[in-house]
């Protein structure tokens, strides 16, 4: 066995379960739980060489469309740190980890090091999962969450 032994994002316990094109619903609520934003998300995830591959196409009502890419690399068992040179992402320090049979997102500011947001995301069935966010100001401040409700379109 080699010392330096890499992990294999291939063998994590519950990345690989994500694997796929996923669609589904985002609801945000401001800090009140009014519902503020509603659009869809198609995400294509996969891993590729060691990491982890994620594209975000969001269409929003009136038309609008945005497109987000983020990278994954390994830093540990079942830990990777994710970036992206999209706005406003590429501002933002990003790390997954398993936890249990979840996957747990810490997204901070690059700057000041302060926390932007937390996510969770629980596989509920094989193809249906349910994700939730917690957003905070630069400051600290609550601002919301978020809710996306998904199925595996392929």
């Amino acid at each position: 066995m080699e010392l330096n032994h890499q992990p294999q994002l291939e063998e994590f316990a519950v990345f690989p379960k994500h694997i796929g094109v996923w669609q589904g619903d985002w609801i945000r609520l401001d800090r009140n739980a009014q519902e503020i934003m509603r659009f869809t998300g198609l995400l294509t995830q996969q891993i590729v060489n060691n990491q982890w591959i994620q594209t975000n196409h969001h269409e929003f009502p009136g038309g609008k469309k945005v497109t987000q890419n983020f990278v994954g690399r390994v830093i540990g068992e079942g830990r990777i740190t994710i970036e992206s040179s999209d706005p406003p992402f590429f501002n933002y320090l990003m790390t997954a980890q398993e936890m249990g049979q979840l996957l747990v997102f810490d997204i901070r500011d690059k700057v000041t090091g302060n926390l932007i947001a937390t996510e969770t995301i629980n596989l509920v069935q094989p193809n249906q999962r349910i994700r939730t966010t917690q957003s905070f100001s630069i400051n600290g401040e609550f601002q919301g969450v978020m809710l996306i409700v998904e199925h595996r379109v392929e």
